[in-house]
């Protein structure tokens, strides 16, 4: 304000839209498998426990930074066609996944609806985990088409506000579908591909994710029953049938990184001359010491495992993969007995039900801090990466290194690490005078948890780092961390109508060093050659001594209503300027102020 006293990059790109106030970024790339502790026949037993659980997982992956669930469950979906139709003939029951669909819409997450075509009146000698095709394919149409006239874009559920646009048809189906028929399967997806979009033209429909499943012995290499039947089912001309490409990695077996699995589910894609983006269906990985299907696995770290998410989440969302999904959410099983690896995968303590509020695992944070860090981003990039895995050896034995970017806005975020220590030189740019480095784990107790405080919130250990001539010298460890520029004092404002009914709002954001200071915030206007002041009474004339305030107290980033449906006609050429300081002479020698509006 005029002193009123006197004188070479991989580039992947998104679409952002927020459809709810209850989030700040609705498309984030991140999602959970969540809901796993619930099959849908409970609901026939306790209706009200599951409707209970239902509700508190939603709010709780909300509170995660996750905005998408995928409808996994033990039983092999919450949209099974033997669930919602369990008689020939009968009648939908749409109690179980319309309680689904409202406590996501409540809390903001999108769904991803996996499908099982499975019913015990039509298969009667399968199970809703190995089915085939549908004899009554009259019925199976029938009931897709009605699943997704109920929750599709233009669903008619009542009180619908976030409906199912992405559909992804069976799971792991090189498996469990037609006995690992590809020609099958890419016949039956024709089918309901046809199908959905005939109900729903705004619907995107997936593949039955690939499955994880790793030769005996060798967790290095696909099994072959997986690595032949996607180039099969291509050949067969299942690729016309998905507008996205499904895939599940490491779950929660160690394997070789990501970046082997995606090189090989590229290729697939690559031979069959398709560009489809690919969705990460299912990934994840335990901490603890795991049993799986009799095999006993090496002890991991939370910390281990929360670094493992953002270096794997980094490296995916820079080649061609637009979204993740953790496997899984909350995974309690009360006796789980030497297969307890769903208890030690979740983001939340698995040991215990959800009805004596288990903890929440440094990976619900650092995926809380991350989606934060990178919310609204339009590109990732990849500016460098290398393992020594080879082709032969798991993650657990080898250190891998990888430099993230990704744009936010006008500005840039970085995830880095290098498990064998380095002291990286980042370009933080000509501008950036200070950056904000910040380990991807928060801090933690004894047990391996975070630290929390009255309200719930973990605690991350966050420094702030010089930059010199655009250059920040950042050490880095098998911890990733994220870095950001400092923030910088910087003024906006946003205006609505016109001059006859003008609805105008200032945005204030304080400089990272001025944050929880004691100060006072300004919102002025010169008009006619005389300035106001914007006080908590109105505006008020100054013409000397100690400048009127809008506010005194602790300093925080804010919006501000300067004039509501006002007419301001009158009032051509009057500038409106907001500032802020620890005191009148440092918001003015200092230059923390701006000119963010001019009445015209």
């Amino acid at each position: 304000m005029a002193n009123p006293g006197g004188s070479s990059v991989r580039l992947i790109g998104i679409g952002i839209l927020c459809a709810t106030a209850l989030c700040a970024w609705a498309d984030s790339p991140f999602g959970v498998d969540g809901f796993a502790s619930y099959n849908p026949p409970d609901v026939v037993n306790s209706p009200s426990s599951v409707q209970a659980y239902i509700t508190w997982e939603a709010q709780r992956i909300a509170q995660s930074g996750a905005t998408w669930n995928r409808t996994l469950s033990p039983s092999g979906g919450q949209f099974i066609w033997n669930t919602i139709q369990p008689t020939s003939g009968g009648s939908y029951d749409w109690t179980a996944s319309d309680w689904i669909v409202q406590a996501s819409q409540a809390n903001g997450i999108s769904t991803l609806a996996l499908v099982n075509s499975f019913a015990g009146w039509d298969q009667p000698s399968a199970n809703s985990i190995q089915y085939c095709t549908p004899n009554n394919t009259t019925a199976w149409t029938g009931f897709l088409t009605a699943l997704v006239q109920r929750y599709g874009t233009h669903g008619n559920m009542p009180g619908l506000t976030l409906p199912i646009k992405y559909w992804e048809i069976s799971n792991e189906v090189e498996f469990n579908f037609c006995s690992g028929s590809a020609n099958k399967y890419a016949s039956f997806l024709a089918q309901a591909y046809a199908t959905i979009k005939a109900a729903d033209s705004n619907a995107v429909v997936m593949n039955g994710s690939t499955s994880p499943v790793y030769q005996p012995g060798n967790p290095t290499m696909l099994d072959p029953g997986v690595s032949s039947y996607w180039p099969s089912f291509f050949t067969d001309g299942g690729g016309q049938s998905i507008d996205v490409f499904a895939v599940h990695y490491g779950v929660p077996e160690p394997a070789l990184p990501l970046r082997a699995f995606l090189n090989e589910y590229q290729g697939w894609l690559n031979s069959a001359s398709l560009n489809k983006p690919i969705w990460v269906t299912e990934t994840g990985t335990y901490e603890g010491s795991m049993t799986k299907d009799g095999s006993t696995y090496s002890s991991q770290t939370t910390t281990y495992q929360a670094s493992w998410w953002v270096k794997h989440a980094s490296y995916g969302l820079a080649h061609n993969v637009q979204k993740l999904f953790y496997s899984i959410f909350d995974g309690y099983q009360s006796n789980p007995g030497n297969n307890n690896w769903l208890n030690l995968t979740g983001w939340i303590d698995g040991n215990v039900p959800y009805t004596s509020s288990p903890s929440e695992k440094p990976i619900f944070f650092s995926n809380q801090k991350f989606t934060s860090l990178i919310d609204g981003y339009s590109q990732a990039s990849e500016l460098s990466y290398s393992d020594t895995c080879g082709s032969t050896t798991v993650q657990a034995q080898c250190t891998s290194q990888g430099k993230y970017q990704f744009n936010v806005g006008t500005n840039n975020a970085w995830v880095l690490w290098n498990d064998a220590g380095e002291n990286y030189a980042l370009n933080a740019g000509a501008n950036v005078k200070q950056v904000l480095v910040t380990p991807v784990v928060p801090q933690l107790n004894n047990a391996g948890y975070p630290s929390l405080d009255s309200q719930g919130n973990a605690s991350f250990t966050t420094s702030a780092q010089s930059v010199s001539a655009g250059v920040a010298t950042i050490a880095l460890s098998s911890t990733p961390v994220f870095v950001q520029p400092a923030p910088v004092a910087a003024f906006a404002a946003t205006a609505t109508g016109n001059d006859t009914n003008l609805s105008l709002t200032a945005t204030v954001q304080i400089a990272y060093a001025d944050l929880g200071q004691t100060g006072k915030v300004y919102v002025a206007a010169l008009s006619g050659g005389n300035w106001f002041f914007l006080t908590s009474q109105g505006w008020q004339a100054w013409h000397s001594g100690a400048l009127p305030t809008y506010s005194t107290g602790t300093l925080a980033n804010a919006s501000i209503p300067v004039v509501t449906i006002a007419n301001v006609s009158g009032l051509v050429g009057t500038q409106v300027y907001v500032g802020y300081g620890l005191s009148d002479a440092d918001m003015l020698n200092n230059g923390k102020y701006a000119l963010v509006y001019t009445v015209h």
